[in-house]
C-alpha cells in the first residue's frame, strides 16, 4: 500500500522507517510498521481487507498513497536541512566569539557530510571522510575511558577487544547450564557504566531482584577468584535469599542494604522488561519505544527459545524457519540506520553443540559464546569451559570456567 510504482516491499519498509521511525509518536504506525515488516520479508504485501483483518482497524487509503507520503517525506527533508544549517550556524558564531576552538572548514565539512548521509551512495571522497569523521570519533570516546559495551570475563575483552554498535552477540548453552545467569551478569556489569535493556522471558520479578542481589558485587568483578573468591566478596548468596528464616531482622537489614548498594551503582541505567509470550515484533516496538524515551546502549534478550515462534512456523513452515525470522529481526533492529544497538541474545544448544534453530543465528551473530559444564555420572559438575565460537574482528579460542550456583555467576 505504500509502495511506489515499480518499488519493492523491502525498499517500501526502508523507507517507511527511515522517514516515520523515531520522529513521530504514530501509535498505530508502530503496528503497521511491524505488519509491513513482516510480510516484506514473506515477499508479500498487505491489502485494506488484511490489515483489518490483522489489527481491526479501517485504513484511510487517501492518507497512505505515494503522492501524499512524498508530501510527508519533503517536510522531513526541510526539517533536516534546517536542523543541519542551524547547528553549524551555532558552531560559527561561538568560532567567531572565541568560545569555540574549531576551523570553519570542517564545520562546513560535517554539513556537507549529514547531508550526504540522508542518501545511499556517496562518492569515494565523501566516503573517506565519512569514514575518518567516524574514526576520529571512536579514537576520542577510547582515549576519554569513555565507556562501551564489554565482557564480564577479562578474557573475553582481551580476545574482542571492540564491540561495535551493530554487533548481534550470541550466548547459548545446553539447558539448565547458566545462560540466563551469564546474560544477567552481562546485564550488570555494562548497566554499571552504561544503560541497558534487558529482556527476560522466563524469570519473574522476585527471581531477577533475588538474583540481582547475589550477583551484583560478583559481576562488577571481571577477576574475583583473585582477590579472594565468592566467599569472601560479602555479597548474600543467592540459596540465602530463599532460605526459611529470611524473616529474621538481621537478613533483612542486609538485603535493604545489598540492595542500595546495588541501585547507587547502576542508578537507572538498567530497565527489565518481562516479556512471556511475546512475539519478536512486540519485543523490537518495545525496543524502539525505550530508545524514543531515552538513552539504550545495550539490549539483551533471554531468550530466544522463549519467544513466540508458532505463528511464523505456520507461514514459513517450520519452527527453525520461525526462529529463523526472529533473529534476522534482531539483527535488523541492532543495525538500524541512525541508531544501531548492540544486541545481546540467548539461545538453547542441543546436546550435539549446535542451537536449536539449526545454526541460523550462529550465521547471523557477529560473536557467538557458549557455555558448557562438565558432566559426571552425578550430574552437571561446577566446573566447565567458556568458549568464543565466532569473534568479529576477535581471536576463537576457550577457557576454563566455573558456575557458582551460590551466586548464580561465572567465574572465568
Amino acid at each position: 500500500m505504500l509502495r511506489f510504482e515499480n518499488e519493492t516491499n523491502d525498499t517500501a519498509l526502508e523507507r517507511f522507517y527511515e522517514y516515520y521511525d523515531y520522529r513521530v509518536d504514530y501509535g498505530k504506525w508502530e503496528d503497521l510498521a511491524t505488519l509491513i515488516e513482516e510480510h516484506a520479508h514473506n515477499g508479500m504485501s498487505l491489502t485494506p481487507r488484511m490489515l483489518s483483518e490483522l489489527m481491526s482497524i479501517k485504513v484511510n487509503l487517501a492518507g497512505l498513497d505515494p503522492l501524499a507520503v512524498n508530501v510527508y517525506h519533503d517536510k522531513i527533508l526541510s526539517d533536516r536541512v534546517r536542523k543541519i544549517a542551524k547547528t553549524a550556524g551555532q558552531r560559527l558564531l561561538a568560532v567567531s566569539s572565541g568560545k569555540l576552538e574549531e576551523s570553519i572548514e570542517q564545520i562546513l565539512a560535517d554539513v556537507d557530510i549529514a547531508n550526504e548521509q540522508r542518501g545511499t551512495s556517496m562518492d569515494l571522497p565523501t566516503h573517506s571522510a565519512v569514514g575518518m569523521k567516524m574514526f576520529r570519533e571512536r579514537a576520542d570516546d577510547l582515549a576519554s575511558g569513555r565507556p562501551r559495551v564489554s565482557f564480564p570475563w577479562s578474557m573475553l575483552n582481551d580476545a574482542i577487544p571492540f564491540i561495535y554498535d551493530d554487533d548481534l552477540i550470541l550466548l547459548s548453552g545446553m539447558s539448565k547450564t547458566g545462560k540466563s545467569s551469564a546474560a544477567h551478569q552481562m546485564a550488570l556489569y555494562n548497566a554499571s557504566k552504561i544503560h541497558v535493556l534487558y529482556f527476560h522471558n522466563e524469570d519473574n520479578p522476585l527471581k531477577i531482584f533475588l538474583r540481582r542481589i547475589a550477583q551484583y558485587q560478583l559481576a562488577r568483578d571481571p577477576n574475583p577468584l583473585m582477590h579472594g573468591g565468592p566467599e569472601e566478596i560479602g555479597t548474600l548468596n543467592y540459596r540465602t535469599l530463599l532460605s526459611t528464616d529470611i524473616k529474621t531482622d538481621e537478613l533483612m537489614a542486609q538485603v535493604e542494604r545489598e540492595n542500595a548498594f546495588v541501585l547507587r551503582h547502576i542508578g537507572n541505567r538498567l530497565t527489565y522488561v518481562y516479556c512471556p509470550g511475546w512475539t519478536a515484533e512486540q519485543i523490537t516496538s518495545e525496543w524502539r519505544k525505550q530508545k524514543r524515551q531515552g538513552t539504550v546502549d545495550l539490549v539483551i534478550i533471554d531468550y530466544l527459545n522463549k519467544i513466540e515462534t508458532y505463528s511464523k512456523a505456520k507461514t514459513l513452515g517450520t519452527m527453525a524457519g520461525g526462529m529463523e525470522y526472529n533473529v534476522e529481526l534482531f539483527k535488523r533492529e541492532a543495525g538500524r540506520k541512525g541508531s544501531m544497538t548492540p544486541c545481546v541474545v540467548v539461545q538453547q544448544e542441543n546436546e550435539d553443540g549446535t542451537v536449536r534453530d539449526t545454526r541460523s543465528s550462529y550465521i547471523k551473530s557477529q560473536v557467538h559464546i557458549s557455555f558448557s559444564r562438565d558432566m559426571e555420572s552425578d550430574g552437571m559438575q561446577l566446573t566447565g569451559r567458556l568458549k568464543i565460537l565466532r569473534a568479529n574482528d576477535g581471536m576463537t579460542g576457550n577457557w576454563e570456567a566455573r558456575f557458582y550456583p551460590p551466586y548464580m555467576i561465572w567465574i572465568a
